[in-house]
Parts: structure tokens; sequence; C-alpha cells
């Protein structure tokens, strides 16, 4: 897959601008996920999604208020790219 000027161009900057938020606060949830692990104040797995943070961010940015999202994947990446909270994740 190519990506060129032409394709950027066709992208809002207020978009771009909220994706590149997305990515800092997905990473920063990330990484927080495993500080707390460490300190063994999660228990149970905690499976993280570091390196894929485009992902949700290019997800959330994408959705409509009226589209459902689903995901048969166990982690947590796409919590804060959503506008979720921590309490409100399975099992917090």
């Amino acid at each position: 897959m190519r990506i060129d000027d032409d394709d950027l161009d066709g992208i809002e900057r207020r978009d771009m601008l909220q994706m590149l938020f997305l990515v800092y606060l997905v990473r920063a949830f990330e990484e927080q996920v495993l500080i707390l692990k460490d300190a063994d104040l999660i228990h149970g797995p905690a499976h993280t999604s570091i390196g894929q943070e485009a992902v949700a961010a290019g997800v959330a940015v994408a959705l409509r208020r009226t589209d459902l999202i689903g995901s048969t994947q166990p982690g947590a990446w796409a919590l804060p790219g959503q506008g979720g909270r921590v309490q409100n994740a399975p099992g917090a």
C-alpha cells in the first residue's frame, strides 16, 4: 500500500489533530495498564496493543454516533479512543 499527499488532502485538519491526540491518549492508557500490572494492581491478564494505537484513533474519528462497534480482541485499546473511562472497563 502506498500513501501520498493526495490521500492526506482528503482528511480534515481537525480530524488529523483528533487522531494524533487519541494516539497519545491510548498509548498513555496502555502504558498505565502495564505499570498497574507490574504493581500487581491488575489481577488477571493485561493485554495491551502498544504500537497499534493508530487503529483505535482512526476508527474513533471515523465513527458516527449511530455506528456500533464490536471486537473479538480482549484488549482494552479501544476504550479511551471511544471516550470511555477506566471505571467503565470490564473488571474494573
